[in-house]
């Protein structure tokens, strides 16, 4: 039998990355993890954890909830 799994259940181990080579010019906001290789050039706010990797750029404030 299949075990039904919720939506929020799924999110919440889920990391979004945002990779090398890739620029972002706005606020970014997330409920699960963000690492970060490329540039943000705005505000990041997480749920949960945010990493800037050794290459990562972030130009603004970082709010991470865990």
């Amino acid at each position: 039998m299949l075990k039904s799994t919720s939506i929020e259940e799924t999110q919440s181990d889920e990391t979004t990355i945002i990779s090398k080579g890739v620029k972002i010019d706005g606020t970014l906001s997330c409920n699960g993890n963000i690492r970060i290789e490329g540039e943000i050039q705005g505000d990041i706010s997480s749920q949960k954890n945010v990493v800037v990797g050794e290459r990562g750029n972030v130009n603004g404030q970082i709010k991470a909830d865990s």
